[in-house]
């Protein structure tokens, strides 16, 4: 996370922690109350304290403390093997307990790669089918380019610390986040670049709050991207986080599927898309304008807000189209053993996690939900078309409210400090997860502009507002641009 506190993270956390978890119980030995959204685990829940493990979670935690800390091997290629299935929680519900693997990466895959002009092509059309700079060879070198430039995105660095997750069999009801990615761009990228990306730091965190019954860590990863000189093209750093309850009582553990399903029963509903919506929609997309030329540092004001850029209604094909399966997350090219899959549909197919992406419609009440960084792929695009040709942008992080309940942050490290910068926006807080059926209204403000490093750079709020006045994602943007004074 961007302009990242520690001790303000964790603070706030646990904080969102007890929140989460006060309505749960009266007493030391908690249960659930009538504010849980699934009463599947009506009995006691173990209490915690920070710091100090029971025997059934210690190994696991000081494995993953010691790989932090370097003295056990850990990293992308040394993850812990899954522990076994469970037997399940009652007739059907027996579930795979693997953890989920990371989504697919944007741009070419970690390792030593040759970027192709395929690959960038294919980035950019699904990033911005618009712009002529991210499809069209001649226009780019007309700008100043040597070829397309890649459109902000691509080559994100391998940063997850997926090797600390905790496994879902641990508790009795787990949960995670994906807390959002901060990239950092030092030039552009072109086919022909030889890349090569790697996690460079990790770190394993506990923000359990004493005398709550949810156990809850995060799991933070930095990681670059360097060209064949060594040269540091992108950076970034990202946070996951995985949380746990413990049942002490003997009542029937819930099923991974009833965990992972609580959030539907208080989701917002479905947006449906009126006529009259549609003609709003398309008098946006009339008026997005790219600005195309050179864009100049003196010429950019601070509270300027740029056009508007609109995408959707956003459908799971949408997701589909964007976020491609690859064969690790199908289950049908899986060998035959791990077909229980996750989860436990209503016609007893077993789907992997990330059918929550890709739709998942015979799971009751479910729907498609955006990943992390959908809705910030099109607000981004308010920005490239904004800051003409040869603006770089240098900067890209982003924020969205976590699915579950149990998981949410409070705005202050959720981007509410970015917020704040915007008039309009003062005190208000991301307030949905984006999913099927939403539209993605790109808006940004110029926060600031200012001379570091000899760059002319400006900030930007961006945020993607859904026909409804919801806030899906906040987006911090740095740029940097030309200057009259040939610097």
């Amino acid at each position: 996370m961007a302009n990242f506190n520690r001790r303000n993270f964790i603070k706030y956390a646990g904080q969102a922690t007890a929140l989460a978890t006060m309505g749960l119980s009266a007493c030391k030995n908690e249960t659930t109350s009538k504010e849980a959204v699934k009463a599947v685990a009506s009995g006691k829940f173990q209490i915690f304290k920070k710091g100090e493990y029971l025997p059934f979670e210690k190994s696991t935690i000081e494995d993953r403390l010691a790989i932090a800390a370097g003295k056990k091997q850990g990293g992308m290629s040394g993850m812990p093997p899954p522990p076994p299935p469970p037997s399940g929680a009652g007739e059907g519900k027996k579930e795979n307990s693997a953890p989920p693997p990371p989504p697919p990466p944007m741009g070419p895959p970690p390792g030593l790669n040759t970027v192709k002009a395929e690959d960038i092509l294919k980035h950019n059309r699904l990033m911005d089918p618009y712009n002529p700079l991210f499809s069209d060879k001649k226009y780019a070198q007309a700008a100043g380019h040597p070829d397309i430039p890649a459109f902000p995105g691509f080559a994100m660095p391998m940063a997850e610390a997926m090797d600390l997750t905790i496994p879902e069999t641990l508790g009795d009801q787990w949960y995670y986040a994906n807390d959002g990615t901060d990239l950092h761009y030092t030039r552009h990228i072109y086919a022909g670049d030889v890349l090569e990306s790697k996690r460079v730091a990790a770190k394993f965190e506990e923000l359990t709050e004493d005398g709550t019954n949810l156990r809850h860590f995060a799991m933070r990863g930095q990681g670059e991207t360097r060209d064949a000189k060594g040269n540091v093209v992108v950076s970034g750093a990202t946070t996951l986080r995985n949380a746990y309850r413990k049942i002490i009582d003997g009542s029937t553990k819930p099923s991974f599927t009833e965990t992972m399903t609580e959030w539907t029963l208080d989701f917002p509903k479905a947006h449906y898309t009126t006529d009259a919506e549609w003609d709003y929609i398309r008098e946006l997309w009339k008026k997005e304008t790219i600005r195309g030329g050179k864009v100049y540092w003196e010429d950019v004001k601070v509270g300027e807000e740029p056009a508007w850029t609109c995408s959707g209604p956003i459908s799971h094909l949408d997701i589909i189209a964007a976020n491609p399966i690859p064969m690790a997350l199908n289950p049908r090219m899986m060998p035959k053993e791990a077909m229980n899959g996750w989860f436990r549909d209503s016609y007893g197919n077993y789907l992997p996690i990330y059918s929550m992406h890709y739709g998942g419609r015979t799971i009751p009440n479910m729907r498609a939900v955006f990943y992390n960084f959908t809705a910030a792929n099109h607000v981004i695009r308010a920005v490239t078309n904004f800051i003409g040709d040869t603006g770089l942008v240098t900067r890209y992080s982003w924020y969205f409210m976590q699915l579950f309940k149990e998981m949410r942050l409070p705005r202050e490290v959720n981007g509410g400090e970015y917020l704040d910068k915007v008039p309009a926006l003062k005190g208000k807080s991301l307030n949905r997860h984006g999913s099927d059926g939403d539209t993605v209204i790109g808006k940004s403000y110029i926060t600031d502009k200012y001379v570091k490093d000899g760059n002319h750079l400006i900030d930007m709020t961006c945020w993607g507002e859904t026909l409804d006045g919801d806030i899906l994602q906040l987006v911090a943007v740095t740029v940097k641009l030309p200057s009259k004074m040939g610097k």
